[in-house]
């Protein structure tokens, strides 16, 4: 096997006081990539002075490259960072997340463990809020009921499309996966073959599941619990919330009639999935006594009955 060259890809939109802190974690790991690429769409040169501050001279690692697009797109500007990133392993890191110390080289050892070259990508544990420490009987109950995502979950894909990731269930054990999320690495040879999809603009929702995903119909993918990172989840340079949950329910239905056999059962299991995801839309405008989520959530159902006329008058 050739030499392992590690790459981080850091897409980001105008939060340089997070992204400093990102940096920082990257600077105290226990193995050192050899770049960092930051793709940054922000209105200003606020990230790019944080760059800059950081930047090394060439033959120090770990080296920045930076580069600025006008287009405001997680999954443009992640694909932008592949295309530039000269290592053969990319780690995607999220600006907003802070790596704990032993992060990069538990996930490297993997790949570098791996003499068949099989493994296409691997990922860690994600935590943020209270992943970890769980979120309720009655809240896993509701989501297992009505086939939603959860992190209670053993890595794979429901049959309605929503993602059961490992975060919870599984703090001890690497496994393999369906499913990677957020903060995540493969082989470059792979990310030739698959993209982000750019269809998933802006701030996108649920992107990572849909490139893992599509890999992992193919390729084996890894999930390891000793590869720890805390996602901030910022609300700076965040789209309104009114999009945010617009995105939640049409990328669900964008990413299920992509990905899933559209069998009778599948898109029955989708529609009950989306009774549950519109009860817990109501459920958190009420609590938040704000009209803002319930509307995005129509809006997306509304994009969705676009999309069905359209399909439908397509084949007629």
């Amino acid at each position: 096997m050739s030499a392992m060259r590690i790459s981080v890809v850091i897409a980001t939109k105008d939060r340089p006081d997070d992204l400093k802190e990102c940096i920082e974690s990257i600077f105290n790991q226990t193995e050192l990539p050899d770049e960092v690429v930051i793709v940054d769409s922000s209105k200003d040169n606020r990230s790019y002075k944080v760059v800059q501050r950081f930047n090394l001279s060439s033959g120090v690692k770990p080296f920045f490259r930076y580069f600025h697009t006008s287009k405001q797109s997680s999954t443009f500007q992640r694909n932008m960072g592949v295309e530039v990133a000269k290592g053969n392993i990319i780690h995607f890191i999220d600006d907003d997340v802070i790596l704990e110390p032993d992060y990069l080289r538990q996930i490297n050892a993997i790949y570098r463990n791996d003499s068949t070259g099989e493994i296409a990508g691997v990922g860690g544990l994600i935590i943020r809020d209270k992943r970890t420490v769980g979120r309720g009987f009655l809240i896993d109950l509701f989501k297992k009921i009505f086939l939603l995502s959860n992190d209670n979950g053993d890595g794979r894909m429901l049959r309605s499309g929503w993602a059961l990731m490992q975060f919870r269930k599984n703090t001890s054990k690497i496994s393999s996966t369906e499913l990677l999320q957020g903060c995540c690495s493969y082989r470059k040879e792979i990310l030739s073959k698959y993209k982000f999809d750019e269809n998933l603009s802006g701030h996108a929702v649920r992107e990572d599941i849909d490139l893992a995903f599509r890999i992992s119909r193919k390729h084996k993918l890894i999930y390891t619990p000793f590869a720890k990172l805390y996602h901030k989840a910022s609300t700076t340079g965040r789209e309104s919330e009114e999009i945010f949950y617009q995105k939640y329910i049409y990328n669900h239905f964008y990413i299920f009639r992509k990905n899933m056999k559209g069998s009778i059962i599948n898109w029955l299991c989708f529609w009950w999935s989306e009774i549950g995801s519109m009860l817990g839309v109501i459920f958190l405008s009420f609590r938040k006594k704000s009209v803002k989520p319930l509307k995005g959530a129509l809006s997306g159902y509304f994009l969705i009955g676009k999309d069905l006329v359209s399909t439908k008058h397509s084949r007629s």
